[in-house]
């Protein structure tokens, strides 16, 4: 007999909807609300309690959901099981998500004709809705992918967060006022990547590969440099010597 193979997909809901489940309910006005469960009261003794319904303490929650609290308690007058309130509350969680991710589907393809299901992460959705609908060509922002994507990519470092001691006799202090919002409305590098063996620096806009050879006495290195310890932390220096990397030009220059 044949057998049939099933592929399942396991995707991280939050990694789409950076949001808590209940402020995605109301958000997107679903039928299902998320409940309220009492977290702190259970234990591995009382899997299996049935009696009174568990005092607002053990909820952890903020005193705004009290009265929801107070018709919980009601609706159970004295008869509350924990097991069947678990498989209650999962199950509302499930229905619940199931209805948001719905309603958000039906919003961006309404808008934009883009099915969400191909797109794992918030991010992703958002440059696909941006290149879409909202660029004249692909051509400003083509997709990179393989050597080429791996290079650019390791020309990006995180940001450098030194403390300096401040000395100085005279010193005149410039204040920037929306320095970055004034940069994003200048001419940007966008296009297509272009390869080049061009080993003059001043000629290049870019991304280069190059060799490092760093002046001994060079007080504050600047350009940075990525490596991983013995006990595979990842870790960003700005040394002295002689090393090969990735770099935007503007910063080699």
């Amino acid at each position: 007999d044949s057998v049939e193979r099933i592929t399942l997909k396991f995707r991280d809901s939050f990694a789409l909807l950076p949001s808590s489940l209940r402020e995605l309910s109301e958000s997107f006005g679903v039928p299902n609300k998320k409940g309220i469960f009492p977290y702190d009261f259970v234990n591995k003794n009382n899997l299996d309690f049935q009696g009174e319904y568990p005092e607002f303490k053990y909820f952890n929650l903020d005193n705004k959901f009290y009265l929801e609290y107070l018709n919980r308690k009601y609706e159970h007058k004295g008869e509350w099981s924990l097991k069947n309130s678990t498989l209650e509350y999962l199950s509302s969680d499930l229905i619940s998500l199931y209805q948001v991710i719905c309603e958000m589907d039906k919003v961006i393809f309404n808008n934009y004709r883009i099915n969400i299901a191909s797109h794992s992460t918030i991010a992703s959705l958002a440059f696909r809705i941006l290149r879409s609908n909202f660029l004249e060509s692909d051509k400003l922002l083509p997709k990179s992918k393989g050597e080429l994507e791996t290079a650019i990519r390791a020309a990006f470092f995180g940001g450098r967060c030194e403390v300096y001691k401040p000395e100085g006799i005279l010193l005149y202090h410039y204040d920037f006022n929306s320095l970055y919002s004034f940069a994003m409305l200048q001419v940007m590098p966008v296009g297509k990547p272009v390869h080049s063996l061009e080993k003059d620096i001043w000629k290049i806009f870019g991304f280069v590969k190059v060799k490092i050879l760093t002046p001994e006495n060079l007080y504050k290195p600047v350009l940075p440099w990525r490596f991983t310890t013995n006990n595979g932390d990842h870790r960003l220096l700005f040394p002295l010597g002689t090393w090969s990397g990735w770099y935007f030009s503007e910063e080699v220059k």
